[in-house]
């Protein structure tokens, strides 16, 4: 195990650039750079309909349009269920029926301290009131053809593959 002996920050925005001064278990120095973003909800979204709504938006770090499952930050005092529902409000003019959680993930913990909540959102409904609020293409899929571009890697958002594998073990999505 590595013992920490210096963390320095080298950035500090919308995700934090760290460098950790550690030391090993035989005594060497090294240094550990990571990126440090805050904590992230994100959610499987189902209709009522059963259409699985998915969000296409510009991700400058990889210079693409991505297909993603819509997630977000949480504000200050708001808690994990409350971002996911105002995050699937905003991204998918959505009101959620019902929110399971799926629990805890790690998105890439060799170059990232990220963690994240995961959930699957059904029943969802057009919100009351909704207006856009982010630039995102929305994109409704049957379901089974969401497995399947996941699947076959035609959709790459490793958090659509995480909460699928787990609503699928759980036995909580539904039929499609």
């Amino acid at each position: 195990m590595r013992r920490v002996l210096h963390r320095r920050v080298l950035y500090e925005g919308h995700v934090e650039l760290v460098v950790l001064d550690v030391e090993t278990d035989d005594g060497r120095h090294a240094q550990y750079p990571f990126g440090a973003p805050p904590p992230f909800v994100a959610a499987l979204v189902v209709t009522a309909e059963g259409e699985a709504v998915l969000v296409r938006q510009e991700r400058p770090p990889i210079g693409e349009r991505v297909i993603e499952l819509p997630a977000g930050g949480r504000r200050e005092g708001e808690s994990d269920e409350e971002a996911m529902r105002r995050e699937i409000a905003e991204e998918c003019l959505l009101e959620v029926g019902r929110l399971v959680d799926l629990g805890e993930t790690l998105t890439s913990p060799g170059t990232s301290s990220e963690r994240g909540r995961l959930f699957l959102a059904l029943d969802c409904v057009p919100a009351p009131g909704a207006a856009e609020q982010e630039h995102v293409e929305r994109i409704r899929l049957p379901l089974r053809e969401l497995v399947e571009r996941v699947a076959s890697g035609v959709i790459l958002d490793a958090m659509a593959a995480a909460v699928l594998g787990r609503a699928l073990a759980r036995g909580v999505l539904p039929a499609g």
